[in-house]
C-alpha cells in the first residue's frame, strides 16, 4: 500500500519537476559552476562512460571521457572507429587501425585528406624546412621525401694551366679545387681529364677526388699508360673519367672537394702531361658536382 501510494505521488510530481540550480556530483560538497559539473578530490579518474548490449559493461568497455591531470582523453574502448560530425555530416574519422581520415570515412593512410590542404608555415620532412627555391623530391615508398633544387645545377672547375704529372705520391691538382653548397642529402662527383704520356715509360697515371671537409677519398680513376720503345719513345695520348655519388650530405652546408693525381710504373721515366693551354684541342682536366 505505501509503494503504491510513494509510485502515485511521484507520477504527480515528476512530470512538473525542474532544477533551477546547477547540479554538482563530486566526493565532496562544492559550488557548481556550470549546470553540471563533476568534480573528484583526485588528480585522475574523472570519467564519463557511455556503455550499450554492444560494447558491454566493465571499466574497459565503450567509451570514455577521462580529465587525466590537465590531460583530456577521448578513449574508444573498443575495436571500431571514432567519428566527428559537425552539420549532421561526418567530417572526421579516426579508424581503430590508427588511420586518420579529414573528408573521407575510411582513410587509406595514416593521415588521408579529401579536399584541399593549406599550409601557412613551413613544411619539415624529417625535421627539415629546406632552404629557399628547394622543392620535396620523393625518396620512394616507405621512405619520407626530401628537399633538393628546383631545377638541378652543376658547378664545374676546369683546370685552367699546364702540367706534368711526375710525383709518385699523391699531390694536389692546381686550379681544381671547388666549394659547393649541398642542395640535396646526394650529389654526383664527374671527373674527366686527357693528356698525352710524353716519356720514354710504361707507366699509369691515377686521379682521385679528395673530399676536404671529411678527409676521405670519394673515388679515383687509374689509366695504364705505354710509350716506350728501345729506340726513340712514343707519345701515347690518355684519357680518365669517373662518377660517384657522393652521399651523406646535409642540405645547406658547404663542401670542399679537390683532385689529387700521382703516377707510377714498371720501366722508364713515369711522367704524363695535361695541357690545356698549350693544346686546348685534345688536353683538358674537368671536375663537375652535379646537385
Amino acid at each position: 500500500m505505501i509503494k503504491r501510494l510513494a509510485s502515485f505521488i511521484a507520477g504527480l510530481l515528476l512530470p512538473a519537476l525542474t532544477f533551477s540550480q546547477a547540479v554538482g556530483i563530486g566526493d565532496a560538497a562544492f559550488v557548481p559552476n556550470y549546470l553540471l559539473q563533476i568534480h573528484r578530490n583526485a588528480a585522475s579518474g574523472v570519467v564519463f562512460q557511455l556503455t550499450n548490449t554492444a560494447t558491454g559493461l566493465t571499466s574497459t568497455d565503450g567509451f570514455q571521457m577521462n580529465l587525466n591531470g590537465t590531460a583530456v582523453e577521448l578513449n574508444n574502448r573498443e575495436n571500431d572507429d571514432m567519428r566527428f560530425f559537425t552539420n549532421n555530416a561526418e567530417r572526421m574519422t579516426v579508424e581503430a587501425n590508427g588511420n586518420v581520415g579529414i573528408g573521407i570515412a575510411a582513410p587509406l593512410q595514416r593521415l588521408h585528406v579529401v579536399g584541399n590542404v593549406q599550409f601557412t608555415q613551413a613544411l619539415m620532412p624529417g625535421g627539415n624546412a629546406g632552404i629557399t627555391g628547394q622543392v620535396l623530391e620523393s625518396q620512394g615508398a616507405g621512405v619520407a621525401p626530401v628537399w633538393g633544387s628546383a631545377a638541378k645545377n652543376n658547378v664545374s672547375s676546369v683546370l685552367a694551366s699546364d702540367i706534368n704529372i711526375q710525383s709518385a705520391v699523391w699531390v694536389n691538382y692546381p686550379t681544381s679545387s671547388m666549394t659547393f653548397t649541398a642542395l640535396s642529402n646526394q650529389a654526383w662527383v664527374m671527373f674527366s681529364a686527357s693528356g698525352f704520356a710524353y716519356t720514354n715509360s710504361m707507366a699509369y697515371v691515377q686521379f682521385r677526388i679528395w673530399n676536404v671537409t671529411t678527409g676521405t677519398s670519394i673515388g679515383g680513376t687509374s689509366t695504364k699508360m705505354q710509350s716506350y720503345d728501345d729506340a726513340t719513345g712514343t707519345v701515347t695520348p690518355w684519357s680518365s673519367r669517373m662518377l660517384k655519388p657522393l652521399t651523406g650530405l646535409t642540405i645547406g652546408n658547404t663542401y670542399t672537394i679537390k683532385v689529387q693525381y700521382r703516377v707510377g710504373g714498371i720501366k722508364g721515366t713515369y711522367s704524363a702531361v695535361v695541357n690545356p693551354v698549350a693544346s686546348p684541342d685534345e688536353h683538358h682536366l674537368t671536375l663537375t658536382v652535379i646537385r
